[in-house]
This record gives C-alpha cells, sequence and structure tokens, in this order.
C-alpha cells in the first residue's frame, strides 16, 4: 500500500492520511476523489492547481510529466506540499 499525507488546506476539505493501492500519483487523487468525495471541492480542476503544490514520491519532489507513469511501489511514501505563493511589493 502506497502511503499519502496531504499537508495544508486539504485539511479542511478531506482525511489527510490514506494507505492505497495505487501504482502513478495521478491515480492517488483519483482514489482519494473516489473515497471521499471532496478532494475536487478542495482543488478545482486538478490539472489547474498542479503549479501550487510540490509533490513528494519516497522524499524526492516529482515533476509533473511522471504524475501518470507508474513510478510507485507498494511501499512508496507521498506527500503534497502546498506553496506558499504571494506578491512582493518594491518599494522605490
Amino acid at each position: 500500500m502506497v502511503n499519502i499525507k496531504l499537508h495544508g488546506i486539504f485539511e479542511n476539505y478531506v482525511k489527510t492520511e490514506w494507505h492505497l493501492n495505487v501504482k502513478t500519483v495521478f491515480e492517488a487523487f483519483e482514489a482519494i476523489e473516489a473515497n471521499s468525495g471532496k478532494l475536487l471541492e478542495a482543488l478545482g480542476n486538478f490539472q489547474e492547481y498542479l503549479t501550487h503544490f510540490i509533490i513528494y514520491v519516497d522524499d524526492k519532489p516529482v515533476a509533473h510529466e511522471y504524475f501518470n507513469s507508474p513510478i510507485l511501489k507498494k511501499d512508496s511514501k507521498i506527500e503534497v506540499v502546498p506553496l506558499i505563493l504571494g506578491l512582493s511589493l518594491i518599494h522605490i
């Protein structure tokens, strides 16, 4: 089973720890949505919000182009960490 930990904003919408039998990162998100019915409520369109998170697999960041690749092992760990985005203002 793959261990999945969702951090940050997810706490307001869905359970944050999951143990799922999945082979891809995208499959993990689909399974969480299928079991909770609330992930899309938190994210909206998954493809639009990919850049708002860093996704780690086995403690290494994974590029978005690998989300549909079967990179997960049965004991893999996924962590989804939101990025903090903001504007910086420069005063001259």
